[in-house]
């Protein structure tokens, strides 16, 4: 009898610790195995971990030998940097920037996989480039905020300044105030937006204002690396306005998710549920 009980017990025990999942339910972030600080690689094959995150690049940090390096910042992680011509950037989490030692005389290109605020020193005659799996922005002295880790969220922001955006030979101007998002027929939708949220972002902030809680989910999925999932995919279009700063812990951004009295959110098992 002794057998039987501990039988059902564990039985019962493997049911409730092994939910599975809803039917209807929809996981829009996944956590995944990350490096846990900034890292700056050199094409020589130098590596480097780098503790402080705000960081200036106008004299080389690797060895002569390295003509290009990759800024890495983790999930959980952002970081500042100085490029060699003064233009600064505020990478995100979870994202790549690569650029040369030196610039050349004609051209500053950068490229970028994620999500960074740029301020580009102003030089007259030598554009700055920024390149993307889906896009290409052009610029002379100028701020704004370009995100591009899929073809689903790919886009820029323009805080100040000129921008043009294309592929190939074609390109679109945007004004400040505009933000031009990436279609997947390779063209753009410009609308206007409200720039001080990007700004917040920089200065180390979630700032939300009218949006989904799809981008807001996934938002905190990047930087907290945890998986999100919506028992009720229609609430992924509930919109609303939070603000949170990114040094708290997750368990404070889901209590005052919470406390907005318009959704309900748990953590269980590592994972973030939305019901």
């Amino acid at each position: 009898f002794g057998i039987v009980t501990s039988a059902a017990v564990l039985l019962l025990f493997f049911i409730l610790t092994n939910k599975p999942e809803r039917l209807n339910s929809v996981r829009v972030f996944s956590a995944s195995h990350t490096a846990k600080e900034v890292v700056l690689a050199a094409d020589n094959g130098e590596k480097k971990a780098i503790k402080n995150h705000a960081m200036s690049f106008r004299k080389s940090p690797a060895k002569a030998s390295a003509r290009m390096f990759t800024l890495i910042t983790p999930r959980g992680k952002d970081c500042q940097a100085t490029l060699p011509d003064g233009t600064k950037v505020w990478m995100n989490a979870d994202s790549k920037l690569t650029f040369p030692k030196t610039f050349t005389e004609n051209k500053r290109i950068v490229t970028l996989q994620g999500e960074a605020y740029f301020e580009v020193a102003k030089e007259y005659g030598r554009q700055f480039e920024v390149r993307t799996d889906f896009f290409t922005a052009i610029v002379y002295g100028t701020t704004f905020n370009l995100c591009a880790y899929s073809a689903g969220n790919a886009n820029i922001v323009l805080i100040e300044g000129s921008v043009a955006i294309g592929n190939g030979k074609v390109f679109r101007t945007i004004k400040p105030g505009e933000m031009a998002c990436w279609k997947s027929n390779k063209s753009f939708t410009v609308t206007e937006v409200d720039t001080y949220s990007y700004i917040q972002r920089r200065n180390g902030f979630f700032y939300f204002d009218n949006q989904s809680l799809f981008e807001i989910m996934q938002e905190l999925g990047r930087w907290y690396n945890v998986n999100i999932m919506f028992d009720d995919p229609q609430k992924m279009n509930v919109r609303l306005h939070f603000v949170a700063n990114r040094k708290n812990k997750l368990q404070e951004a889901i209590k005052n998710l919470n406390e907005l009295g318009v959704i309900h959110i748990e953590q269980e098992h590592g994972t973030v549920i939305i019901r």
